[in-house]
């Protein structure tokens, strides 16, 4: 059985080289278990969402399909972009990031820190 003191931090301190690798040990099975819990998660987002879009139908806010029919306006398209190239950018990026941290820590700030079980 484990106990509080068998579990550790992966990081005890400042990061002073490369930034710390976290999947190096995860068992593929885990990393298949987190996507189909965001999957999951995204799903319950998208009923919700559903749910929301036919009340506004239902309250005669919005007409039958107006979300599927719309059609953006020139700078709304532009805007939906942008902000689709960036989110891409974002997550996919990190598929490809390099070991190298972005900014360096001196390793002399671990003297100023407590220490951690």
């Amino acid at each position: 059985m484990r106990t509080d003191d068998d579990v550790r931090p992966g990081i005890t301190g400042p990061i002073t080289g490369d930034e710390p690798e976290f999947l190096a040990d995860v068992p593929k099975d885990n990393l298949v278990g987190a996507i189909v819990a965001l999957a999951s998660e995204l799903y319950v987002v998208r009923e919700r969402l559903q749910a929301l879009e036919a009340e506004l139908v239902g309250r005669k806010v919005l007409p039958p399909n107006a979300v599927e029919g719309h059609v953006p306006r020139e700078d709304e398209a532009r805007a939906r972009q942008a902000d689709v190239t960036a989110f891409v950018n974002r997550v996919l990026s990190e598929l490809s990031r390099s070991p190298q941290p972005t900014s360096r820590i001196d390793p002399g700030v671990g003297r100023y820190l407590k220490p951690v079980r």
